[in-house]
């Protein structure tokens, strides 16, 4: 059910002119956000956001001379099947918004941000249509697309601060971000190990049985990058949620205008995509949560 057309298919509207670059607060990142709802409500998904809805909205700086003062994040649940353990969630995440209108490049001002991270939002997706038509895992799932990461990881701050399921109950946090560039048969990791060694081990076994190989390099503590600290993830991991950050690296076209949907390699996002379905998998079918054996630096 991970398919290149679909993938293509929601890209292309996540990442349109019309949405003009879906900076939180402005009425493109609001059009985005509830494509994605409608979205989730096809494949019958629980909504999981505020009030019964798809959508948790929260308050926020004024951002880009718009005014704005609040975004949302689009939340959803795949119920797990064992009444013993559907209470506990493997929760994915992505972030839908980005830089929305900025000075012109080349006669382009605007900042669709197909890679960044319309890529991770399009490959959540597809696996939550996977896990929702296909067979059930046995904890449940919680998707959350975070709005305003562009301006300091906001959403992912205000769910793990206000979350809509107990904060105890999610077992692990799986983020994907740019997954559409570069080499196409290597993905870089984040993270994975630094708070449960076992989360670590099954990102390595579930990666090689996906063919892929990982890039370690962006996870080094004094990398340059310190990606680590600026992506959804490390909100979760303050709270001692293990994390794992999928990532296919940086390129030129990074916040600039030309991060188009004519760049990004299709195959690439579906075999990160098909990553994070097994390793999701494997966490929501496991018989106990991974352990926290590690603290973060």
């Amino acid at each position: 059910m991970i398919d290149t057309t679909d993938l293509r298919r929601q890209l292309a509207v996540l990442a349109a002119d019309s949405l003009q670059g879906r900076l939180a607060g402005t009425p493109g990142a609001d059009r985005a956000a509830a494509y994605l709802a409608a979205r989730l409500a096809d494949l019958g998904l629980e909504p999981a956001g505020t009030d019964g809805a798809f959508l948790q909205r929260f308050a926020m700086p004024a951002v880009g001379g718009t005014g704005a003062d609040s975004t949302q994040n689009v939340v959803a649940i795949v119920r797990g099947t064992e009444p013993g353990l559907a209470g506990e969630y493997v929760a994915l995440g992505a972030h839908y918004d980005h830089l929305g209108m900025g000075a012109p490049v080349a006669g382009d001002s605007i900042y669709n941000g197909a890679d960044d991270d319309g890529s991770g939002t399009v490959a959540l997706l597809e696996v939550a249509e996977a896990l929702s038509r296909g067979p059930r895992p046995r904890r449940s799932v919680l998707l959350v697309l975070h709005g305003g990461e562009e301006e300091g990881l906001l959403g992912s701050f205000y769910f793990t601060l206000r979350p809509t399921v107990p904060r105890d109950s999610i077992v692990a946090q799986l983020n994907v971000d740019m997954l559409g560039r570069n080499a196409p048969d290597s993905l870089a990791v984040i993270g994975a190990g630094r708070v449960s060694s076992e989360l670590d081990s099954i990102v390595r076994r579930q990666a090689a049985n996906e063919g892929l190989a990982l890039d370690f390099t962006y996870d080094a503590p004094d990398h340059p990058e310190r990606l680590y600290y600026r992506s959804d993830h490390y909100n979760y991991a303050q709270y001692g949620i293990p994390v794992a950050f999928f990532f296919a690296g940086l390129h030129p076209d990074y916040h600039m205008p030309s991060d188009e949907i004519d760049k990004i390699e299709f195959a690439k996002v579906q075999r990160s995509a098909r990553l994070l379905y097994r390793v999701a998998w494997e966490l929501a079918n496991r018989p106990a949560a991974p352990v926290r054996d590690k603290l973060a630096p």
